[in-house]
């Protein structure tokens, strides 16, 4: 009987410990995480920024949604990368970040399945519309 009664409050504490969706924004919505882009190129005291979501993570760079519009930045091109308020999956360019880096971020991604040709002239055309109708 005891080791019933234990066994109940142990799995009773399990459902009460740990971390919760509401706790972490991205489980609260179908956005990808927030990025801050610092690009590689320009005078290294006023480099060009990119913010926007973060839509998918491939192999070669990021698909960012900046200003309603769907924008492909190469790990290339970047100096600096920011994800998010805890930081998680920042990296230094111009290399691809670490392996577990990149699936993190896939993670965090809108799309962490990756965009395909059709999805990404999709995307385009809704927010082209939603632009028409006034509606951004």
């Amino acid at each position: 009987m005891r080791a019933t009664y234990a066994s109940l409050v142990m799995l009773c504490a399990g459902c009460s410990i740990g971390p919760r969706a509401a706790d972490h924004v991205l489980a609260l919505s179908p956005a990808g995480v927030p990025v801050e882009i610092e690009l590689a190129t320009g005078v290294s005291k006023e480099r060009p920024k990119v913010s926007g979501e973060l839509l998918a993570v491939t192999d070669s760079g990021f698909w960012i949604l900046v200003d309603h519009n769907p924008r492909w930045v190469p790990y290339v091109d970047i100096h600096h990368a920011a994800f998010g308020e805890t930081g998680d999956g920042d990296f230094s360019g111009p290399r691809a970040p670490k392996q577990k880096t990149l699936e993190h971020l896939r993670l965090e991604s809108r799309y962490p399945q990756g965009i395909t040709p059709a999805l990404l002239d999709q995307l385009i055309q809704s927010y082209r519309d939603s632009a028409t109708r006034g509606n951004l």
